[in-house]
C-alpha cells in the first residue's frame, strides 16, 4: 500500500507539475520605450514590492500546495474505497480518508477566500 500511495503521489506531482508555482515568467521589458501616459497604463510606475504582496504569494502558494495534497487524499482514499472489496474496516478506513480529505480541501479553499477578503479590504489602508 505504501508503494501505491508513492506512485500515486509521484505521478500526481508529474502530472500536476510544481514547476509553474517554481518558476517566475518572463516579460518582455515594455516599459522602457513606452511614453509617460503608457507607463501608467501598463504600471510600470509601480515596480516596489511590498511585504504584504510578497507575504500574499506566498501564502497563495502554499495554500494551493494544501489543495493539491487534499485532493490527492481524496484520490487515494476513493482507490482504497474501490480496492477494500467489501472489507467493513477497510472500507471504514477509506471512507475516513475520503472525509479527511473533503475537510482538507475545504479548510483550504476558506484559508483562501479569507486571506483575498484580508488583503483586499486591508490595501486601502497603506495610504494614511
Amino acid at each position: 500500500m505504501k508503494k501505491l500511495t508513492a506512485i500515486l503521489i509521484g505521478l500526481a506531482v508529474l502530472c500536476c507539475g510544481i514547476s509553474p508555482a517554481l518558476v517566475q515568467p518572463a516579460y518582455a521589458d515594455v516599459c522602457s520605450d513606452a511614453d509617460a501616459d503608457m507607463k501608467d497604463v501598463l504600471g510600470c510606475n509601480n515596480k516596489d514590492k511590498t511585504i504584504g504582496s510578497v507575504g500574499n504569494y506566498w501564502i497563495n502558494v502554499v495554500l494551493s500546495f494544501v489543495g493539491l495534497a487534499a485532493v490527492i487524499v481524496i484520490i487515494i482514499g476513493g482507490i482504497s474505497y474501490t480496492k477494500s472489496m467489501g472489507d467493513p474496516g477497510k472500507a471504514k478506513r477509506a471512507r475516513d480518508t475520503i472525509i479527511y480529505g473533503v475537510v482538507g480541501l475545504v479548510v483550504a479553499l476558506l484559508a483562501y477566500a479569507i486571506v483575498a477578503l484580508v488583503s483586499e479590504n486591508i490595501k486601502g489602508y497603506d495610504k494614511l
